[in-house]
């Protein structure tokens, strides 16, 4: 059996343990980490970009565990069967910790409060960054390339072990990630759409993404809404776009669904109404990439904030010639997406208990 994976850039670093969701980890024990990150930092043994450094930094839970530790990972395949079902699942124990959330919300605020001036807003693929005077919802794009524990995120074996399991026991790579921020009471409905709809320069549909509450979530404060087995509409097809007009208000806005949809669909959905998931802070929702939903707005008194985190299986192409995203690599069409903006995240060849699990039902099993 092969040893544990040394990550990072640092050769000559201490192993530092892996903190799960579960363990305790001392303020002080996390403030002499971070220390000790800032002065390798100011010594210049950081990258500028941190995609450049392979694998996790340790900033957000030191390095990964040894690979006959991942079974504690694993997710069962009753879950991996509620996905494939309904299009979503939500992840049955939190996935971060007390000290991750917080680590992770500081960076959402410092890049929401200050993204105009932060040091590292060329390496972000998109930013909101009209709306910093005022506007109720803030949003990035390629923060895993600017933030320390944002970079350790997408390497986080409580989700990238599940994504694996969703994605047939394959090859994990990032696709991107984003941050969202709705202000208190102001924070707006984002009406309903399918992630696919914006990766179709991407093939086949080959992705999962994990949705991760840093503050809890619910129907007033911005919590998700799916249609359960939406992503078999049409088979596995695309709904036609919704029209966003924010000057309608939220139910005015989760009501263009029967907008798209036609009467067979009209059928189901009166049957399987939307689902309202909510989530505590730390948990996750994993979301089929055909699946339609919608988030609500945010009326409560404190802003909420979450992260998605998108990957890919391992076979996944370019569909056109060119970068896939903002001053990234130049693909040809119909080569496979991989290269150093699209970091492997996790690979069960390398443990023996995920090369072990049954593999993921197909679409018409399911």
């Amino acid at each position: 059996m092969r040893s544990g994976r040394k990550l990072g850039c640092f050769t000559n670093r201490l192993r530092l343990p892996f903190f799960s969701p579960c363990s305790q980890i001392t303020a002080l024990t996390a403030s002499h980490r971070c220390k000790s990150y800032v002065l390798k930092f100011l010594r210049g043994q950081l990258p500028e970009d941190l995609k450049d450094v392979n694998g996790a930094l340790g900033c957000l839970y030191g390095t990964l565990p040894d690979v006959d530790e991942f079974g504690q990972f694993v997710i069962s395949p009753d879950v991996v069967n509620s996905f494939h079902q309904f299009g979503y699942v939500k992840m049955p124990i939190p996935v971060l910790d007390h000290q991750q959330i917080d680590k992770l919300a500081d960076e959402v605020n410092e890049l929401a409060n200050n993204v105009e001036h932060h040091p590292k807003t060329e390496r972000l693929y998109a930013t909101s960054l009209a709306d910093l005077t005022g506007g109720p919802l803030f949003f990035c794009q390629g923060q895993w390339r600017a933030a320390w524990g944002m970079h350790d995120l997408i390497y986080l074996p409580t989700i990238t072990v599940a994504a694996s399991q969703i994605l047939n026991n394959s090859l994990v790579r990032l696709w991107y990630d984003e941050v969202f921020m709705k202000a208190a009471r102001t924070g707006p409905c984002v009406p309903w759409q399918q992630n696919y709809a914006r990766w179709q320069h991407t093939k086949p549909v080959n992705h999962v993404t994990v949705m991760i509450a840093l503050d809890t979530m619910n129907k007033d404060r911005g919590a998700p809404c799916l249609v359960p087995g939406s992503h078999r509409w049409r088979e596995g097809g695309l709904l036609p776009p919704v029209s966003y007009d924010p000057t309608k208000d939220e139910a005015h806005q989760l009501n263009t669904i029967w907008e798209i949809i036609n009467e067979e669909e009209g059928e189901m959905l009166m049957d399987t109404p939307p689902v309202t998931v909510d989530l505590r802070r730390g948990e996750a929702l994993l979301i089929h990439p055909l699946t339609l939903f919608a988030t609500h707005g945010n009326r409560s008194l404190d802003a909420v904030r979450c992260c998605f985190i998108h990957y890919m299986g391992e076979k996944t192409y370019a569909v056109q010639n060119g970068p896939l995203l903002p001053h990234t690599t130049k693909f040809q069409a119909d080569a496979m997406i991989q290269g150093p903006f699209y970091p492997v995240v996790f690979d069960p060849a390398m443990t023996e208990e995920l090369t072990m699990l049954p593999t993921a039902p197909s679409e018409e099993e399911a």
